[in-house]
């Protein structure tokens, strides 16, 4: 068997070496760059964004931010060693509700009632939830008050609800002798929170009251509700009627909500919303045919068809008669605007009907 031998001259070796310092300077020169790119190339863009577009460097402020985080954790597990100055700031910015829940849960911690002791932690992580807007605690709160309602609420409203009624005072009426857990913070806030979606939600109040309302018909009916309990109906609608009227104070509305359950409330609202639509004035104006008018006064579209016209007169009919509003005992001159509004309807729904009957 043949061996081949092949010798590497001193010219091909020289080559070899030449390439792999070639190799190598490239790694040291790469690896250079790359350090330098991830060491000096903040200091140079600080630089530019300095001196040649005046951008000021942002401080970094992660290191408080992580002890922020650090210290809230603390706090939820009911562990934290805060320094008399902050401690003496947080109880600054607490209610009575909120010390009145913290001064249990020392009672609690000393006297070792777990089940409690647990269900009291769960509501001071609740309050502590609202610094952040978002948390567990948040979010079971907000899931049970929709609940409650038969409607969805969102954390973002829970959380404003929950800050109105530690703001106004609106859980002192608690009872002493009650639970303080989430489910019985979640029993007292129902009300306001009823009142707070009716306001801010079209989808709750076409659930709850059957339509969509602007905002000046609903603060009439919540306003009927506060005024008809220390004055008679007609002067109560005397006032919501007026121009002046804006609507009621926070005040008002705490101690409507207060006074008041839920459904009650509900029942009490649709009341008199129905009444105030009642006494919208519905009559007709000129410049406008016959048929425009009576769309209008209906508020139907000019599409409209003879079952979505029937379906509407029956409505209005059962919601507008003057023998329900007289149930009120309304003076003579409401008496008179809603009998005048009762006949308009029934002008407008003969004038369509018949207009939708010579088309065919």
């Amino acid at each position: 068997m043949l061996k081949y031998h092949y010798t590497v001259t001193e010219k091909e070796d020289k080559e070899l070496q030449v390439t792999l310092d070639i190799i190598i300077w490239t790694l040291a020169i790469c690896t250079l760059f790359l350090f330098f790119g991830k060491t000096a190339t903040p200091f140079i863009n600080n630089f530019i964004n300095r001196y040649f577009f005046g951008i000021k460097e942002r401080k970094n402020n992660h290191d408080g931010f992580d002890q922020l985080v650090e210290y809230k954790k603390s706090q939820m597990r009911g562990d934290v060693n805060a320094t008399t100055s902050q401690v003496q700031t947080q109880r600054k910015n607490k209610n009575a509700f909120q010390k009145r829940v913290e001064q249990l849960f020392d009672e609690l911690s000393k006297s070792g009632q777990k089940k409690e002791l647990e269900d009291v932690r769960k509501v001071i992580s609740l309050f502590d939830n609202l610094n952040w807007g978002t948390g567990d605690e948040i979010k079971s709160l907000a899931k049970k008050l929709g609940t409650k309602i038969g409607g969805k609420v969102s954390e973002n409203q829970c959380s404003k609800i929950l800050n109105k009624a530690l703001k106004e005072d609106y859980l002192q009426r608690v009872p002493s002798e009650a639970p303080l857990n989430v489910e019985t913070i979640c029993q007292y806030l129902v009300p306001l929170t009823n009142i707070t979606l009716l306001q801010e939600s079209v989808q709750y109040q076409k659930k709850v009251l059957g339509v969509s309302l602007n905002q000046h018909i609903l603060n009439q009916a919540i306003a009927m509700t506060i005024y008809t309990e220390r004055n008679n109906i007609n002067n109560s609608l005397d006032k919501v009627l007026s121009s002046s009227f804006k609507k009621v104070s926070d005040a008002q509305l705490k101690s409507l909500v207060l006074k008041h359950k839920s459904e009650d409330l509900k029942e009490s609202l649709k009341s008199y919303i129905s009444l105030l639509q009642s006494l919208n004035k519905l009559g007709k104006e000129k410049g406008l045919s016959d048929k425009e008018n009576a769309l209008k006064i209906l508020r139907l579209p000019p599409t409209v068809d003879q079952k979505t016209l029937k379906r509407t007169y029956k409505t209005l009919v059962l919601e507008r008669h003057p023998d329900k509003m007289s149930s009120y005992g309304l003076n003579e001159l409401f008496t008179k605007q809603i009998n005048e509004n009762f006949t308009n309807i029934q002008w407008a729904y003969d004038i369509l009907l018949s207009d939708l009957n010579n088309s065919k």
